[in-house]
This record gives structure tokens, C-alpha cells and sequence, in this order.
């Protein structure tokens, strides 16, 4: 029974469907609770710390640490090799873990750019939202020590390819602490928000 099954450190939980998916970043894997059936198993991973594409029996993670999915992959926010990655949820039986930004171990950084040109720094968290919402259309990534929010597209998923970059302000967010939110800002501040330029707001917005 799924209760007689030690953990090791899981950080991060994932629903999607009948199944429950686990960041057990103790363990460096990932895993998959049936609560139908009452069963918890390695769902990906070999237990090696490290970057290893392929088969997820064969796959090497390094703590992965936060979990999200579109409904076709899981994204995994693996810190100590600060990458984001990807395992394709199509068939339970096959399931295919691949990276889709990111460096390895001790190979970290702050700089935008597609696949293994791109750096993050122990990122502990992802999120996805569908193309449909504001700002949607990416997974957006908790860079920890870049003290950032980055954001992540697949651009080719057959060839499984991927940007990163530091994302753009969107209109729809509310204002905190009393400032305005950019939908208040002036048009020139949107402007300026839109090409990617560095702000530093007064408490006015401007």
C-alpha cells in the first residue's frame, strides 16, 4: 500500500488525469501515485543525480524540485543541474524525459537563449498557462537565485527545442503595495515594458 511507501524529500505535486506525480528530489526522480489502486512507483528516473536524456527508466535528474504539465508533457523545474525539463505523458508505458533549457551540474548563470545556450540557477518551480490566458502560451520558471521569473516556449516540439528568456510585464497584473498595476502605467512605461527595456518605477508608475 502506497502508505507502507517511504519518501524521500518530495517537494512538488502534479495532478493530471487519474494520476498524482511527485517531485522526489531526495531520491532524484519522479514518481506517480494511483490512488484507485492505492499504488505509489518511480515514474522517472534512474536514482543517478545528473542530466541524461532518454528512457525514463534510464534518465538521470538532478533535486528535481517543482512540477507543472499542459496536459501532454510534465515540466520539471530540476535545480541542481538548473534546467527545465520535460517527459512526454502520452504513454505511461514510454514515457521519454528530455531537456529543454538548462545547463548541468555546475553549469549555471543568467542568460536568455534557446536550449543548452540558455542558463538558469537552481530554478525550484514551474507553471504553466494555456495560450488562451494572459500572458499564455509559456511555462514560466522560478529562477531562485537569479532572483527572476523567466519564461519558457517550446518552439519545435518534435525536435524538442526551447527559448527562455526573462519575460515582458503584462497588462492584466494588479499593482502591489500601493502602486499601480501596468495596466495604469503610462503609454510610454507600456511601451518600454513591451520591448523588454528595464524599468524603474516611482511609486506613480512613471
Amino acid at each position: 500500500a502506497a502508505r507502507e511507501m517511504p519518501l524521500n524529500s518530495p517537494w512538488d505535486l502534479c495532478l493530471l488525469g487519474d494520476k498524482l506525480y511527485i517531485a522526489m528530489a531526495g531520491l532524484h526522480q519522479l514518481w506517480a501515485y494511483d490512488p484507485d489502486r492505492d499504488v505509489v512507483r518511480v515514474f522517472a528516473g534512474s536514482g543517478a543525480e545528473g542530466r541524461a536524456d532518454g528512457p525514463a527508466d534510464e534518465a538521470a535528474l538532478a533535486q528535481p524540485s517543482g512540477l507543472a504539465t499542459d496536459g501532454i508533457a510534465l515540466y520539471v523545474a530540476d535545480s541542481e543541474i538548473s534546467c527545465v525539463r520535460s517527459v512526454q505523458l502520452r504513454s505511461d508505458d514510454h514515457p521519454w524525459v528530455r531537456t529543454l533549457a538548462g545547463g548541468d551540474l555546475f553549469q549555471f548563470g543568467d542568460r536568455d537563449g534557446k536550449g543548452d545556450v540558455a542558463r538558469l540557477q537552481h530554478p525550484l518551480g514551474v507553471a504553466w498557462v494555456p495560450a488562451d490566458a494572459p500572458g499564455g502560451g509559456f511555462v514560466y520558471v522560478a529562477d531562485t537565485y537569479n532572483h527572476k521569473i523567466r519564461r519558457l516556449r517550446e518552439l519545435h516540439r518534435d525536435r524538442h527545442l526551447a527559448r527562455v528568456d526573462a519575460g515582458h510585464p503584462q497588462p492584466s497584473l494588479p499593482g502591489r503595495a500601493g502602486r499601480p498595476g501596468p495596466a495604469e502605467w503610462p503609454a510610454r512605461t507600456r511601451r518600454r515594458a513591451a520591448q523588454g527595456r528595464t524599468l524603474r518605477l516611482r511609486a506613480d508608475g512613471r
